[in-house]
């Protein structure tokens, strides 16, 4: 099994090569390290926090995060999309600097004026949030890191579809390693607790885009096209209900979380989430590498590319999942302070979760390459749809807060085989999702039976 998984991973790279098999491997490396690096720095703050916030306050925490991503799905528009189809078209480096900038313009805008007109809508009470009534004023913070954050999003973009991923690994390291610091500084040093924690990102993301941004300027002109934009809008525009419903699928188990568990049970979910992204680390780093290629490469090769992605990332993210679940009780133990031990059964299938997340991303990519987005709309409605379905109506309270993520990827699969079926039969490109589905579900079934 060792040697055809070598042999389809190098023969998955050998079609993606542009210039050289050691480059890209070379680039999966500096991914990978990059990865490690940053969900280390994030599993390292964990027993931090755990031992200064208690589950419910983690559960705030958590939940200021979640309206930040919505937020920044809101103001970018899915532009960054366009971005990565549009980059490598443009040749020319004067065709290029008016793209970008256009794009940059827009997103600048975007995001002071959702930013500014959400927290006076706050402030006025016209939007309320009880349960988060104690923390208003990290929520005020947290909003007003929308705009640095999209627009160190695009240019560390830029970076990727550069192929310069020294560049993205150090800027993306050294940004996640200020945070980690100015956190503890704030945390334990001045005791502000989750107003220490959404301050560090803001000091941090804000410092973090004006150094990006010098080392992509030459990519930025003051020149605006309407034209640009309107071609750019064209193709993110109708990724925008995937995108949210991707958004969605991610938060709904919060809300419905904190309807039926509090913000307790919000917190041992979310603690549980963070442990499982050891499961995506090898994964995500072979996703950071191929994508950058996939739209440079004419649409049969695209094709060849996406099946090949797909079948090693099958393979190396079970493969972590299954380890996951095996030290689940270790980790927890280890990362979460006292009050946090109900996490462990959370964790034992959450640890699939995220090998789910990069399959869906990955099914999708068959549907932009052929330019039908709305298809990733529809998986994600159909998908999120039974989840609630499952979680909130069929399965009983008394399951706890399992059924949260066992919902979350039956959920996730039903999209992945909705993807997988438009693929093979409208797209014929044959990723055979359903014999990974069904290997998933006997071995999620296995760990329910032993372990709970």
């Amino acid at each position: 099994m060792i040697k055809q998984f070598k042999k389809k991973f190098d023969l998955f790279f050998d079609k993606i090569l542009i210039i050289s098999q050691k480059r890209v491997i070379k680039h999966t490396f500096i991914y990978v390290i990059s990865v490690i690096l940053g969900k280390a720095v994030n599993i390292f703050l964990l027993p931090i926090y755990t031992r200064i916030l208690s589950p419910s306050q983690y559960g705030k925490l958590d939940l200021i995060f979640v309206i930040l991503s919505g937020l920044v799905l809101l103001a970018s528009l899915q532009l960054e999309s366009a971005l990565a189809r549009y980059f490598t078209s443009y040749k020319n480096i004067e065709e290029r600097k008016k793209f970008n900038s256009t794009l940059i313009y827009i997103i600048l805008f975007l995001g002071f004026f959702v930013s500014i007109f959400i927290v006076i809508a706050i402030y006025k009470n016209i939007i309320h949030i009880s349960i988060l009534e104690d923390v208003k004023y990290s929520l005020y913070i947290i909003i007003l890191t929308l705009t640095p954050r999209i627009i160190l999003d695009q240019f560390l973009y830029i970076l990727r579809l550069e192929k310069n991923v020294k560049k993205f690994a150090i800027v993306n390291t050294l940004n996640l390693l200020c945070t980690a610091l100015l956190s503890i500084v704030l945390v334990i040093g001045f005791k502000l607790g989750i107003l220490g924690i959404v301050s560090a990102q803001f000091i941090s993301t804000l410092a973090f885009a004006i150094i990006t941004f010098i080392l992509v300027r030459k990519y930025y002109v003051l020149k605006f096209n309407v034209n640009l934009l309107k071609k750019s809008l064209r193709y993110s525009i109708p990724l925008m209900p995937a995108v949210i419903l991707s958004w969605f699928r991610f938060s709904v188990w919060r809300f419905l979380i904190i309807d039926k568990f509090g913000t307790e049970g919000l917190g041992m979910f979310a603690v549980a989430f963070r442990l499982s992204m050891f499961a995506q680390i090898l994964v995500e780093a072979i996703k950071l590498t191929w994508f950058p290629y996939i739209f440079g490469f004419e649409i049969s090769k695209a094709k060849k590319v996406t099946i090949d992605a797909f079948r090693i990332l099958s393979i190396g993210g079970g493969l972590m999942s299954i380890a996951i679940v095996l030290s689940s009780p270790l980790l927890v133990k280890i990362f979460t302070g006292p009050g946090y031990e109900k996490s462990v059964d959370i964790l034992r299938i959450m640890a699939f979760v995220p090998m789910a997340n990069i399959l869906l991303s990955t099914a999708a990519t068959t549907s932009c390459l052929m330019e039908r987005t709305f298809h990733n709309s529809i998986s994600n409605f159909i998908g999120i749809t039974f989840g609630v379905i499952l979680f909130y109506f069929i399965f009983p309270k008394s399951m706890g807060l399992i059924s949260a993520p066992l919902a979350q990827l039956i959920s996730l699969w039903i999209s992945i085989i909705y993807i997988n079926l438009v693929s093979k039969y409208i797209f014929k490109i044959k990723l055979n999702a359903e014999k990974v589905a069904i290997i998933v579900a006997l071995v999620t079934t296995v760990v329910l039976v032993v372990f709970m």
